[in-house]
């Protein structure tokens, strides 16, 4: 198993989150503003190896700051911390 981690922090909108899921396993990405109003969702399927998704908040409707992503697969749940400049 690999660590789950998103990178760069801080950037300028973009972000990889990178991680590893059994083939079949559903990966739900869910990212709220500093206020926890959801701004944006996503959703992946594991291939078994390690994959990356981009999560793309160069929009200007996406105001520079705080987010917090939400990232969940059955059991497992992990909450990062992310800077927009």
């Amino acid at each position: 198993d690999i660590k789950w981690q998103v990178y760069p922090n801080p950037s300028s909108g973009l972000f990889s989150l990178v991680y590893q899921l059994n083939e079949g396993e559903r990966l739900s990405v869910k990212v709220y503003d500093v206020n926890g109003k959801l701004a944006k969702t996503a959703s992946t399927a594991g291939s078994g190896f390690v994959q990356k998704l981009g999560i793309d908040l160069q929009s200007p409707s996406f105001a520079p700051g705080l987010y917090l992503v939400e990232v969940m697969t059955g059991e497992k749940k992990q909450l990062f911390k992310i800077i927009k400049q």
